[in-house]
C-alpha cells in the first residue's frame, strides 16, 4: 500500500455569497475552503498533512452567523436546522468542498483478519490515512445571546465577528501539538510486522499439515516414519502457531492505535458534544424531522389556496396538518386536564408542541384547532383563516419544523392575500364614499392646506359676509390676548 505523504493545499472559496461575507472572506484568508448552507450556517474545511506520519489532517471549522440566522424559539428550533450539517459524515463534507479528492475506505487483508481505515486520494492506489476534527464557531454581533449554547460549543467559541479570526488562529496553533501527540507514527510499523508475521506463519502451518497428511498416508505401508513426522509436524504448527499468535497480536495493536486516535480527536473538538446531544434527543430530533417533511407542502398549499380565494380547499389543507399533528403527538397535554379529556384529538394536537418546547399560547393554538375543525358547521371568514394560518406558521417554525425560507414563502403568500384584501376595501370604500365638492377637490390638489384648514377658511368667510374680514378677526383675537400690564410695559421681557 503507497501512502501519500504531502501536503494538500486547500483551493479557493466558490465565490462570494449572500450571508456572511465577511466571515467566509476571514476563513478563505486562513486558508480554508468554505460552503455556505444558507441561514447563517457556514462549513469550512483544510487539509493538511501531518509531518511524518502519513496522514492528512481535515480540520472541518463550522460557523453559525447569529447576526443573519434565523432560528425559532423552541428547545429543538436551533438543533433540527443545525445538527444535520453539522453530523454529517466526513465524505459527504468533503464531496461538497473538495469534490476532486476521494474518500474511500482501505481493506488490507492477512491471515490473521482483515484490517479497514479511511483514506484521501485524488484517485488511484495511493492515498493517505484522514484524520479530522470538528470546531463549532457562534458569530454574534457583540451581544451574547440568550440561549443555552452549551450543546453545540464551548462557551468561549462564542464570539463576535471581530474576534474570530484571533479566537480560529489561537486554536489552530494550539490544536497543533495535541495533533502530533496523538497520532502514533509507529502504527504503520505494526502493521507491516505483523501481515508480515501472519503470512510467514502460513509455511510452518502448511509444513505441520503435510507431515500428519504424510503420517496418516504411511500408516497404512508402516509406522517407521510416524516418530519423525509427529515430531516435525508438531514443531512446524507449534511454530506457526506462534508466529501466527504474534503477527495477530501486532495487528490487533495497530487496531487498537487508529481507534485510540480516532477518540483522542473527537475529544478535541466539539464532535462528541454533538454527538452525545444527537443521541440524547433522537427522538425528539427525528420527530420534528418528519413532522416538518409532512407540515412544509401542506402549509404552503393552504396559504396558496387562501391567496387564490379557495377558502374550503385551504381550510382542508389546514385540518390534513392538524390531522399529521395529532397522529404523531407521543402524548396529550399536561396543561389542562379538562380541555384534554374533552377533546382527546386536540389534547395531543397540543401536546405535540409541549413535548417540543414550543414556547407559544396554547389558547390561541386550542382556538385555532377548534375554529378549523369546525368549519363545516360554524365558517370561517377569510380574516380568521388567515389569522389561524399565520399562528400555525409561526408555531412550525418555533419548534424547528420548517426552515426560515419555507417561513417566508407562506408569509409572503399570507402578506400577497392581506395587501389584496386591503386593496378591495379600499376601493370599495372609495366608491362608497359621497363626491367631493368643487372646493374641496382644489383644496386637496394643492396639497398645502389640510381639511382642517378648509374648515377654518369656511368659517373664516361667512364671518366676512357679516361685514368682518378675515384679517380684522385675526387683529381682534391678538389685541385681546396680550395681557394690559405687558401692553402698558412697552413690551414683553
Amino acid at each position: 500500500m503507497a501512502i501519500l505523504d504531502e501536503e494538500i493545499a486547500p483551493t479557493a472559496s466558490d465565490g462570494p455569497g449572500t450571508e456572511s461575507v465577511d466571515i467566509k472572506t476571514a476563513l478563505a484568508a486562513l486558508g480554508y475552503t468554505v460552503r455556505s448552507h444558507g441561514n447563517g450556517v457556514l462549513c469550512a474545511v483544510k487539509l493538511s498533512a501531518i509531518e511524518g506520519t502519513r496522514c492528512v489532517h481535515a480540520d472541518v471549522t463550522f460557523v453559525i452567523d447569529l447576526r443573519t440566522a434565523r432560528f425559532g424559539t423552541g428547545q429543538f428550533a436551533m438543533r433540527t436546522q443545525v445538527l444535520p450539517i453539522i453530523s454529517r459524515p466526513l465524505s459527504q463534507i468533503l464531496n461538497d468542498t473538495r469534490p476532486a479528492l476521494t474518500v474511500e475506505e482501505r481493506t488490507v487483508t492477512t491471515p490473521a483478519g482483515r484490517v479497514r481505515f479511511t483514506v484521501i486520494s485524488r484517485g488511484g492506489d495511493t492515498g493517505s490515512l484522514l484524520r479530522e476534527t470538528r470546531t463549532v464557531y457562534v458569530v454574534t454581533d457583540g451581544i451574547r445571546p440568550s440561549r443555552d449554547l452549551t450543546w453545540l460549543t464551548d462557551e468561549r467559541r462564542v464570539v463576535s465577528a471581530e474576534e474570530f479570526v484571533l479566537i480560529r488562529s489561537s486554536d489552530a496553533r494550539a490544536l497543533a501539538p495535541t495533533l502530533r501527540k496523538a497520532i502514533d507514527p509507529r502504527k504503520w510499523s505494526l502493521l507491516r510486522r505483523g501481515s508480515e508475521l501472519a503470512w510467514w506463519a502460513l509455511f510452518p502451518l502448511l509444513a505441520g499439515n503435510m507431515c500428519v497428511a504424510t503420517g496418516v498416508l504411511s500408516s497404512s505401508v508402516g509406522r517407521s516414519l510416524l516418530p519423525p513426522l509427529a515430531i516435525l509436524s508438531i514443531a512446524a504448527l507449534g511454530a506457526g502457531g506462534y508466529i501466527m499468535i504474534r503477527g495477530a497480536a501486532l495487528i490487533r495493536e495497530f487496531r487498537a492505535t487508529l481507534t485510540a486516535e480516532e477518540q483522542t480527536l473527537v475529544e478535541v473538538g466539539d464532535a462528541s458534544r454533538v454527538q452525545r446531544d444527537v443521541s440524547a434527543h433522537n427522538k425528539a430530533l427525528q420527530l420534528v424531522y418528519d413532522l416538518g417533511v409532512i407540515v412544509s407542502p401542506l402549509m404552503a398549499a393552504a396559504a396558496d389556496s387562501l391567496r387564490s380565494g379557495d377558502i374550503n380547499g385551504a381550510v382542508d389543507a389546514a385540518c390534513s396538518v392538524l390531522d399529521e399533528c395529532v397522529g404523531m403527538s407521543p402524548s396529550t397535554s399536561s396543561g389542562d386536564e379538562s380541555l384534554a379529556m374533552a377533546d382527546e384529538a386536540l389534547g395531543r394536537f397540543l401536546g405535540l408542541f409541549e413535548v417540543l418546547g414550543a414556547n407559544v399560547n396554547y389558547e390561541r393554538l386550542a382556538l385555532a384547532y377548534v375554529a378549523l375543525t369546525g368549519h363545516l358547521t360554524s365558517p370561517l371568514t377569510e380574516g380568521e383563516l388567515a389569522e389561524h394560518l399565520g399562528l400555525l406558521n409561526d408555531t412550525f417554525f418555533d419548534i424547528g419544523a420548517t426552515a426560515a425560507t419555507t417561513k417566508e414563502t407562506i408569509d409572503d403568500m399570507l402578506n400577497e392575500w392581506a395587501m389584496r384584501e386591503a386593496a378591495r376595501t379600499l376601493g370599495e370604500d372609495l366608491k362608497s364614499a359621497p363626491p367631493e365638492t368643487a372646493r374641496e377637490s382644489e383644496t386637496r390638489e394643492d396639497g398645502r392646506i389640510t381639511s382642517e384648514e378648509v374648515l377654518l377658511l369656511d368659517a373664516m368667510r361667512s364671518t366676512s359676509d357679516d361685514g368682518l374680514t378675515s384679517a380684522d378677526e385675526i387683529a381682534e383675537i391678538e389685541a385681546f390676548d396680550v395681557p394690559e400690564d405687558e401692553t402698558r410695559g412697552g413690551g414683553t421681557e
